[in-house]
């Protein structure tokens, strides 16, 4: 009975082991077959890419309902910023493709960098026709007329900006982005060229095609020169810090300067008869460098009370206070100078 049993048991496991057996292998056999999963890309610059789709599906779309539903105001800006927007679908529509396709042949490559300096050149040249007032086709006056369009076609000239310019300085063998973030305050002046150059551009068409009345006009006025001499201190200032010329007594003073003027302009341009009432670039740009030129301001500041405590630290440091046996110590040696010397003129004779 003894050796019935464990040969029972014995071809018990043996079919119990071939049975895991067959079952591994149809396991392996499984894995084998099932094809393998896309990696994801691994480029930087990959949701650049398809934020520009989507960004300039958006605009195509907000764009294209507007056509529609005014077929017969149609003219030459009409058809050319709708050239624009679909050369900018296409091709950034091929290059998150090619991201998953043939990633080592477009990835880094001069293919990727071509692609980024086109569309580069085409937002550069459509920007200006989207938000001309005169055209109402993002804006209209000095309101907004398409939201979607307005707001997605600055997202989308941001992405090719970043796609280009990461680019670039992947090809120079540069960290520009982690130069920016250890200089915030560089960062801070480019952001207030830019917004600048936006109001300036803005001011000079609102000028041209709506300024009318006294009070507008001569709002708009202060709206350009503020923005002449924003560009030109903020431009000022990232030269001097390339060369590394720039201060903080520098920047201190030309940021307080700015951050009253700016302070005026708000209340000039966004208020009353300004020609930054309504939404859009020059409201925008105006509150934007109101606000960085705070920042820098502040930043300035504090940098400036820092050193000066600093300073004021290393001075004490450099000139410890007296000891109390330094003081004593003095005391003996000047109570020894104040001794009359004894005469030495019957020694020298006897010698």
């Amino acid at each position: 009975q003894r050796s019935q049993l464990s040969e029972r048991f014995s071809s018990i496991l043996h079919i119990a082991d071939k049975s895991k057996y067959q079952e591994s292998k149809k396991l392996n056999m499984v894995e084998v077959a099932m094809p393998p999963m896309p990696e994801q890309p691994k480029s930087p610059r990959y949701q650049a890419w398809v934020g520009l789709l989507v960004f300039s599906v958006v605009c195509l779309t907000a764009h294209a309902s507007t056509l529609q539903s005014n077929k017969n105001s149609r003219d030459g800006s009409d058809k050319w910023v709708l050239a624009v927007l679909s050369i900018s679908m296409i091709f950034s529509f091929f290059a998150v493709l090619a991201h998953y396709v043939k990633p080592e042949m477009f990835v880094g490559e001069k293919p990727e960098g071509g692609v980024a300096s086109l569309l580069l050149v085409f937002w550069v040249a459509g920007m200006p026709a989207i938000m001309k007032p005169k055209n109402c086709i993002a804006m209209c006056g000095q309101s907004v007329s398409n939201t979607n369009l307005y707001f997605a076609s600055w997202a989308a000239l941001a992405c090719v900006l970043y796609a280009w310019g990461h680019y670039g300085q992947e090809l120079a063998g540069r960290d520009i982005a982690g130069e920016a973030m250890s200089k915030p305050k560089t960062t801070k002046w480019y952001a207030l060229l830019t917004s600048a150059v936006v109001l300036l551009a803005s001011s000079v068409q609102y000028h041209t095609s709506f300024c009318s009345g006294a009070s507008s006009c001569s709002r708009n006025a202060w709206a350009i020169s503020l923005a002449c001499i924003a560009a030109v201190a903020s431009a000022g200032m990232v030269f001097m810090g390339t060369r590394g010329q720039l201060t903080n007594m520098i920047e201190l003073g030309v940021s307080v300067v700015l951050g009253i003027m700016y302070i005026f302009g708000v209340a000039f341009i966004t208020f009353g008869n300004g020609s930054g009432v309504g939404i859009g670039n020059i409201y925008f740009s105006t509150w934007a460098g109101f606000v960085v030129s705070l920042m820098l301001a502040s930043a300035s500041f504090k940098e400036f009370t820092a050193n000066k405590a600093a300073t004021q630290e290393a001075q004490a440091n450099a000139a410890p206070a007296p000891t109390k046996a330094d003081i004593e110590g003095g005391g003996e040696d000047s109570e020894k100078s104040e001794k009359p010397e004894a005469p030495t003129e019957g020694v020298e004779a006897k010698e």
